[in-house]
């Protein structure tokens, strides 16, 4: 049995009409989401030790051989630092967000004491 090769659409210059309705600005939510991982992500780097943040702020913008040079290291004992830094990152975020996913009433109160007595004295029936 002998198949059709599958339709191939015309290119065209015009942009299909739900490419005109997508919004190129994230939505609230995401700019919020995005704004709480880079927090995340920054208070994880400030509790590494430093020869790890150095490592990893380097090798970002250069090559492992310019990053070590610059750093006076060898190149592998750039790599380790780095693999050692990426793994407690990644250690560091998954308990942060699961510390973030548990439920309130798991985590404790985020109010204080005192606040947390008035809002539930105003929501108790017994009050009316």
């Amino acid at each position: 049995m002998i198949r059709a090769a599958p339709l191939q659409r015309e290119a065209s210059a015009e942009p299909l009409f739900s490419e005109y309705l997508r919004d190129s600005q994230p939505n609230p939510e995401e700019r919020l989401q995005e704004l709480e991982q880079r927090e995340m992500l920054e208070d994880a780097l400030q509790k590494l030790p430093v020869e790890m943040r150095r490592a990893l702020c380097k090798s970002r913008d250069y090559s492992l051989k310019e990053a070590a040079s610059a750093l006076g290291l060898r190149v592998s004992t750039l790599k380790a630092r780095l693999h050692r830094g990426r793994r407690a990152l990644m250690v560091h975020l998954k308990r942060e967000t699961q510390v973030r996913r548990k439920p309130a009433a798991n985590r404790g109160s985020l109010l204080c004491p005192a606040s947390e007595e008035r809002l539930c004295a105003r929501e108790s029936p017994a009050n009316e």
